[in-house]
């Protein structure tokens, strides 16, 4: 389960991709498959059918996105999640939560409740990693150091998560860089919280003045 305000949905991919690449068959839940446009993290019922499905399928990893309103609403209640991933804390769904503290107060609840293995920010960023990615900006490098620290603990071979993360090409509409033929570079992002669109346009900036 990967909560935080930004990066979840580039994380729990990620992770899915290099899952496949290591022969095993993961299904990653979220924004871009939730069967509701307005729920990355659908309704209970939703999620254990997904569950089911993929069981039945032979599916051997589920990973999903867990967003602060899943988690406040109970949408995540009853599952046994190995491991808990949290990428970041910023303001986000304050028309939810109505202050920070009880935004922030809902990730830390899921993040300290239960058994799983659970990974902090101050912990994955210290993991180094000691290849090159195709994804762009500081923000996706933290990404990869989330999910790489999620992959070792499964024990998936380093071999296997440098090869697969170094070719990786990010979500749709995650800096995501559209090739037309084009003489100019276009990138995709659907930044829509302060710091998401800060590391964003930072990124940008950063690409337009090496250009130069």
């Amino acid at each position: 389960g990967i909560t935080g305000t930004n990066g979840k949905t580039t994380v729990s991919h990620l992770i899915g991709e290099v899952l496949k690449s290591a022969g095993y068959s993961p299904f990653v839940l979220g924004t871009l498959n939730s069967g509701n446009k307005d729920l990355s993290t659908p309704e209970s019922i939703d999620i254990e059918k997904f569950m089911s499905a993929h069981l039945a399928r032979g599916g051997t990893h589920f990973v999903m996105e867990v967003t602060s309103e899943g988690i406040d609403q109970l949408r995540v209640l009853g599952i046994d999640f190995d491991i808990k991933i949290l990428t970041n804390i910023t303001q986000d769904h304050l028309d939810y939560h109505k202050t920070f503290k009880h935004y922030k107060s809902t990730k830390m609840g899921f993040m300290n409740e239960g058994s799983a293995h659970k990974i902090f920010p101050h912990e994955f960023k210290n993991v180094p990693i000691e290849f090159t990615t195709r994804l762009l900006g500081d923000f996706n490098h933290l990404n990869i150091q989330a999910a790489t620290s999620a992959l070792r603990h499964i024990g998936v071979p380093e071999e296997t998560i440098h090869k697969t993360l170094a070719s990786y090409l990010p979500p749709r509409g995650r800096m995501e860089n559209v090739e037309k033929g084009q003489p100019y570079m276009v990138l995709v992002d659907y930044a829509h919280t302060p710091d998401g669109l800060e590391n964003v346009l930072r990124t940008a900036k950063d690409i337009a003045l090496s250009r130069d």
